[in-house]
């Protein structure tokens, strides 16, 4: 299901799915780069740093035990699956804080969407 958000001043639209999040859950190890797109720097930002762990710490610790290694490429994984969760949630938060709006707020996809973010429609 998608919902549809307007700013009013211009009438700019954008589309939003509810759901899960799948370009985040399936592709932020590509160096976050949905997180960027969606204006979503800081989460992109630690996924980079969590991406540079991963592959620089078997680089400049060789000795460094299994567990050590795993653990950035774990933290990774577990931030993609929370971010499909959450992240259309994020954007939405995003896009209303610049003033964009429901375009049908009294619609059942508005306000299930609302709801599932925890926002009030």
């Amino acid at each position: 299901m998608r919902v549809m958000l307007e700013k009013p001043g211009t009438g700019e639209r954008k589309a939003l799915g509810v759901g899960w999040n799948w370009s985040f859950l399936l592709f932020i190890s590509f160096l976050g780069l949905p997180l960027f797109l969606n204006g979503l720097t800081v989460w992109g930002a630690l996924v980079l740093i969590l991406w540079g762990l991963d592959w620089a710490l078997p680089l400049i610790t060789p000795d460094a035990t299994a567990t050590a290694i795993l653990v950035p490429g774990a933290a990774l994984a577990g931030l993609s699956v929370f971010l499909g969760y959450r992240g259309n949630g994020m954007i939405a938060r995003r896009y209303l804080a610049r003033g964009y709006q429901f375009a049908s707020p009294q619609s059942a996809e508005a306000r299930q969407a609302a709801r599932r973010w925890g926002l009030t429609a």
